[in-house]
């Protein structure tokens, strides 16, 4: 949907990846666990930062399509 998520206006990822404050957000628990502060929270911004392979796009939309979810249990 966008090259850089974080550009996205009605996202909550520039707040995540601290470009931005946004007082209507709460850090859901999974992202404060990350690390002790927001600064040292990068490793959310390098996710976003990874390219995804074309085997697993090609599996994601694969899954999308049939409305399944995508993992192992």
């Amino acid at each position: 949907m966008s090259d850089d998520p974080a550009a996205f206006p009605w996202s909550s990822c520039a707040s995540h990846c601290g470009r931005r404050d946004d007082p209507l957000l709460s850090p859901y628990r999974t992202y404060v666990g990350l690390c002790n502060s927001r600064e040292e929270r990068g490793a959310y911004r390098s996710l976003l930062a990874e390219v995804l392979s074309d085997d697993d796009l090609q599996a994601i939309r694969t899954y999308l399509q049939q409305q399944r979810a995508l993992g192992r249990r």
